[in-house]
């Protein structure tokens, strides 16, 4: 009866009954969104500390704090999570961790991050105000530490890594419960060797700028310094502020040998042409202050904070600026091989991309960019260019060179897609291993040992792939070999690093990198700050 007569008023009624439905579906959306609301911002607690906290995370417009945008989400979870209870006052417990905090924020320069960054001189927190200021410091060290400092927005448009994946939130909450605040810290720095080293490095340098550094040396007066042994002797004094020491001697003979011996080694680990001679590139690595070589590995440092972790147990190393390639294997350095990477016109981009596949006897498809601003002028100049050098257009336009003996890829490539079409590969031009100075390519990178890389890549070692590659170059002909498993490989841009016996090197900074990088980093710029938003809501629940 009930549903007839319903029947019968919609079909008098028909907006009648759409408006009576449309306010009770509005209505059952409304209880629902209120109820997920609630459970999401639950009220202010009573307590007075308590709600002034609650308020000040909603945005309290009585006070501006000076929160970095990133870190406006975690410290609402944070204190969500513990129903705005206090972290850091209200126990022994929560006051030792304080000072634990406190004392690893003022420690932050060990990372090579600034330590006034993070309020590391601030007073013990004794308000909800210094509460939230503690946390939101913690968190950002952490994510600093973990991430590094540099949002990827900054690292520039040729940087592709992934990014590391943190719970420092929850993780912070855990270490203060369980009074482990500076182990939670700690554990966020790269567990990388490579890294550990490079941070005693920098405690190295800096202490020497803290001594006053080195004195500057004055270009040579005099062809050498049998001729002028003080000034012989004032070389060996600035060599041995780095540890390369030489045994003392007076004859003016001996100096001269001894100092060019000094000098080659310098020159070997600041990636300097080697002849033992002071000449202007070597008086300008000399005349770098300590300082700038501690911003030099405080820059390396960040950019080992954008590398995953742990790394895998196999990967191929490339240091772009060192111009050098290592396939490590749990640890251990299994090859090591001369390249060449990008010209600074032209630079190689940090990034990481896994070997799919190996092409032999691979053509060379022109990019677009080195067709129109290398190949198309030569062309005009000699009509017979393309001939010459075995290419062809083909229908789509683009220009080819075949495989063959000119193929700029020579004979091998590994093939690993990536954001910028860059690749490791053979070349033809294989004298340019044996130069000093070899950044020469348009981004990719030749590999002087690419028989052995491509075996290991196919069979697991530098040999037992290498009948099987050299059989499918002797055919001629062009294909694509797969490989068992993709394996990482690292484009990095590694201007300072330390050896396994502790000598720290240098490279000079091709790119620029350190330099754009330093702007921002150094050692602390200018952190954004916002005024909380609404985050809770006082009285519902």
């Amino acid at each position: 009866m009930m549903h007839a007569a319903m029947s019968g008023a919609a079909a008098r009624h028909p907006r009648s009954l759409r408006a009576l439905v449309f306010l009770i579906i509005a209505g059952a959306a409304f209880f629902w969104q209120v109820r997920a609301t609630s459970a999401l911002q639950p009220a202010c607690p009573l307590t007075e500390a308590e709600a002034r906290l609650c308020a000040l995370l909603q945005g309290d417009p009585t006070t501006r704090l000076p929160i970095s945008d990133e870190q406006v989400g975690n410290l609402r979870a944070f204190y969500a999570a513990r129903n705005y209870q206090l972290a850091w006052e209200g126990s022994t417990l929560s006051l030792q961790q304080a000072n634990a905090a406190r004392s690893s924020l003022a420690a932050a320069g060990k990372d090579g991050l600034d330590p006034s960054e993070y309020r590391a001189n601030a007073a013990a927190p004794t308000s909800p105000e210094a509460d939230i200021l503690l946390t939101e410091a913690v968190l950002r060290y952490a994510g600093d530490l973990g991430t590094g400092r540099v949002a990827l927005v900054n690292r520039g448009s040729d940087v592709s890594l992934p990014t590391p994946q943190l719970h420092i939130v929850q993780d912070l909450d855990v270490a203060l419960s369980q009074g482990k605040v500076t182990a939670f810290l700690e554990s966020q720095r790269p567990s990388a060797p490579e890294y550990a080293r490079l941070a005693a490095a920098l405690a190295q340098y800096d202490g020497i700028a803290a001594r006053g550094g080195w004195n500057a040396l004055a270009p040579p007066r005099l062809e050498s310094s049998a001729k002028d042994p003080a000034y012989g002797q004032a070389v060996l004094v600035r060599l041995a502020a780095e540890g390369i020491t030489l045994p003392a001697s007076s004859d003016s003979e001996d100096l001269e040998e001894r100092l060019a011996t000094a000098l080659s080694r310098f020159q070997q680990t600041h990636g300097l042409p080697v002849d033992g001679k002071l000449g202007k590139q070597t008086l300008e690595a000399l005349n770098m202050s300590a300082a700038q070589r501690a911003d030099t590995i405080a820059a390396n440092l960040e950019r080992w904070r954008w590398m995953p972790r742990p790394l895998e147990a196999r990967y191929i190393m490339v240091n772009v600026p060192a111009n050098t390639l290592e396939v490590v294997d749990h640890g251990a350095v299994i090859l090591s091989s001369r390249v060449v990477a990008g010209r600074p016109s032209d630079p190689t981009p940090i990034l990481r991309a896994e070997v799919r596949g190996i092409v032999v006897n691979p053509p060379w498809n022109v990019p677009s960019k080195i067709a129109r601003r290398e190949i198309l002028p030569k062309l005009r100049r000699d009509p017979q260019y393309l001939e010459k050098h075995d290419m062809i257009v083909k229908s789509d336009g683009q220009i080819q060179q075949l495989a063959g003996p000119q193929s700029a890829l020579g004979t091998l490539k590994l093939d690993m897609p990536n954001p910028f079409a860059v690749y490791l590969h053979d070349t033809p031009s294989r004298n340019a291993f044996a130069l000093d100075k070899r950044h020469l390519s348009h981004g990719c990178v030749r590999v002087q040992a690419i028989l052995p890389l491509a075996s290991i890549v196919l069979a697991g070692d530098a040999s037992s792939g290498e009948a099987t590659l050299k059989d499918a170059i002797a055919s001629g002909a062009t294909q694509s070999i797969p490989v068992p498993g993709p394996v990482p490989v690292y484009f990095a841009y590694w201007t300072a690093f330390v050896d396994d016996d502790g000598t720290v090197e240098f490279r000079p900074d091709v790119y620029g990198r350190d330099e754009r990088l330093l702007t921002v980093l150094h050692r602390g710029g200018p952190m954004r700050v916002t005024q909380l938003e609404a985050g809770c809501a006082p009285g519902q629940g």
